[in-house]
């Protein structure tokens, strides 16, 4: 696990320890740590470098994934051009494309799991301008984040 993740769980912990021990409130917590778990297992990938691939796995991690494309070229260990063109054969998506799904995976997963305001849940992903952000996830996921919240949190609460 990574440290903003760690940091993310023991902050629920802290919200645990301090509220009454509900059934609902430990399985809320269960179920949160059982997501940030799932992350750790490496999905099933198409065929590609072994350089592309340890690059994917790093971009998962919010310190990459914030930082944007750079930081993903930078792990890769290759040129940007290089980096586009390869990401573009293999998955058929560019960098920057590929770095936003990964992005609204991981807001979803936050609205899901935690109250955090969705600003802090923007900038998190590396994006500083909201409304960038609220077009991104309303693409990737169909409706607004606040929305979303509201649709797949209290499932889980």
């Amino acid at each position: 696990m990574t440290g903003p993740m760690l940091a993310t769980l023991r902050r629920r912990v802290v919200m645990l320890s301090n509220s009454p021990r509900s059934r609902v409130s430990v399985e809320s917590f269960l179920l949160g740590l059982q997501e940030y778990c799932r992350l750790e297992k490496e999905p099933m990938l198409p065929p590609m470098p072994d350089w592309l691939r340890h690059a994917m796995m790093s971009a998962k991690r919010p310190e990459v994934f914030a930082r944007g494309v750079p930081a993903l070229v930078k792990a890769s260990g290759r040129s940007a051009e290089h980096v586009a063109r390869t990401l573009k054969a293999v998955l058929g998506m560019t960098p920057t494309d590929y770095l936003n799904q990964i992005r609204m995976e991981f807001a979803a997963r936050e609205l899901r799991v935690t109250e955090r305001p969705i600003v802090d849940i923007a900038l998190d992903c590396g994006l500083g301008n909201l409304s960038y952000f609220y077009a991104l996830f309303r693409e990737a996921h169909g409706m607004a984040p606040r929305a979303y919240r509201f649709a797949h949190y209290n499932t889980i609460v």
